[in-house]
Parts: structure tokens; sequence; C-alpha cells
């Protein structure tokens, strides 16, 4: 037997499990119970998915944060357990020191991508890149660093889920992104979305490009439609709303680089407000 999976092939092995072993061998014959898959977030503060600044659960105060999609993922795919968190608050993919991009070495709470690699996940959910923007970097040299970065995963085996660069209100960013760079920002966002979106295509199977502009976008004006954003005040940061509702396309794009497991992602508390353990 291996280490990763339990086989239950008569109705005595499911007697423990779920009481009446006669009905369990006829819903389930000769079942494989699988382990969950392995999933970590990785980007900035919207890929931080519970509220310690850590990797981990750190304890019973730990709690997944159901205004960022992570929690929301894994809680939709329902065979994928969150094992690491690589969001770091106000992280730019681009890096320039060791203590922050993607490829910092000296990342906050050890949050590197060697650390990341070496938990072994199957799945990488990405959201990254609006700090950059903010910062007036260029499209060219944000899509570089998203190329460096998801090559990286791949050769460590790592399936990834890179998800559009999020929407956000210029009108509410004060100081994250100033209304008089709003212009600018919106186009190089529209820029480096689109070439993401080639690139990943041509890495089907290991890569999967999620679209999330058009989810929550106003016709109007074409920023992010503030019912779904946290009212934080600075006009990047989702509400549980708006959490929940992009992270169901993220889920469905990762369920196409991950066949459906009989397998258990456990949390306490109610669906709605999964809290994942």
């Amino acid at each position: 037997m291996s280490e990763s999976m339990l086989t239950y092939s008569s109705a005595t092995s499911w007697t423990g499990l779920m009481g009446d072993a006669a009905a369990a061998e006829t819903l389930i014959p000769s079942a494989q119970i699988v382990a969950p898959y392995r999933m970590i977030t990785f980007g900035d503060s919207r890929a931080r998915t519970s509220n310690s600044t850590q990797i981990g659960v750190t304890g019973s105060a730990t709690y997944w944060n159901t205004a960022r999609e992570g929690a929301w993922i894994a809680s939709i795919l329902g065979d994928t357990e969150i094992i690491g968190d690589f969001g770091i608050s106000g992280d730019p993919i681009i890096s320039s020191t060791t203590a922050n991009g993607w490829n910092g070495t000296a990342r906050s709470n050890s949050k590197t991508i060697a650390n990341a690699l070496q938990l072994r996940p199957d799945i990488c959910w990405i959201q990254y890149g609006i700090n950059d923007i903010a910062a007036s970097a260029t499209s060219a040299a944000i899509i570089a660093e998203f190329k460096k970065l998801i090559s990286e995963l791949m050769a460590g085996g790592v399936k990834v889920v890179v998800e559009s660069i999020m929407l956000f209100d210029p009108t509410a960013s004060s100081p994250t992104i100033s209304a008089a760079i709003a212009s600018t920002a919106q186009t190089t966002l529209i820029a480096v979305n689109a070439a993401l979106q080639t690139w990943c295509a041509g890495y089907a199977g290991r890569v999967v490009y999620v679209d999330n502009v058009k989810t929550i976008q106003l016709s109007a004006t074409g920023y992010a439609d503030p019912q779904y954003l946290d009212s934080d005040n600075t006009g990047v940061h989702l509400n549980k709303k708006g959490a929940q509702l992009l992270a169901e396309k993220v889920a469905a794009a990762a369920r196409t680089l991950l066949p459906q497991r009989l397998a258990g992602a456990y949390f306490i508390g109610p669906s709605e407000n999964p809290n994942l353990v």
C-alpha cells in the first residue's frame, strides 16, 4: 500500500468509516481514497490566504481569510488543501532587494520560492503584479518576471493557475494607486494580462490562465465594481462577495489541471465561511 493511497476493496474495510458496511460497498465499491491535492498561494496581499503572516497554520487563532480567494478555491474544489500561504502584503513581482519580489531570498517570514517548492505542492495559484503597476513598472518588465516565476514552478513539477491582475478602483485608491497614474496603470494591466494569457496557452495541461477582468468590471469605467471590493479605501482588495465570485472561475480552471479525486479537504464551521484545517 502506498503512502498516499488507502484502498478499501471490501465492505468490512468501510465498517468503521460509514457504519453501514453493506451500504458503503454498494455506494463505493473498491473505492480508492487518496490524499487531497496540495495547494500553495503565491503573490501579494491578494494571495494572502490566512490572517497569519506565516507560511502555514500557526495555532487555533489562525483562520482562513474569506475576503481572499485562496480558501474559497480549495473549498470549491473539495479535494484540495492549502499547505502554504506565500502571499506578502505590498510585495512586487519584480525584485529590487533580497527582501521582495518572487525570487527574493529574504522574503518576509521565509516565504521564498525555495521553501515553497520544498513543500512539494501539486498546484500553485498566483495573484501578483498590482504593486508593480502602482510603482509604474513597464508591462515588459512585469511579464518577464511572471514567466520566470511560472517556469520555476513548472520545473519543480508544480501545476500553475495564473489569475489576471485584478482590476481596481482608482477613485478609492489612496495611497496604493493614485488617480494621477490610473490611466497608465489600466493600460499596463491590460497589456500584462493579454501577454500572460497568450504565453500560458503554450503550456496546456501544466499552466492555465484565468481571465477574471470582466467578472467584476464596470462597463461604464472599465474599473472594478466597488460592490466587490473591501471598504479599506485602497481600491484593490476584494470583499467576501468578490473573493467567492472570482474563486469560482479560478477553481473551475484549476480543475482542468487536477482530475477529480475521491478525497476530502476538511474544514470547521459553515461551508459559506470555510475555515479549512
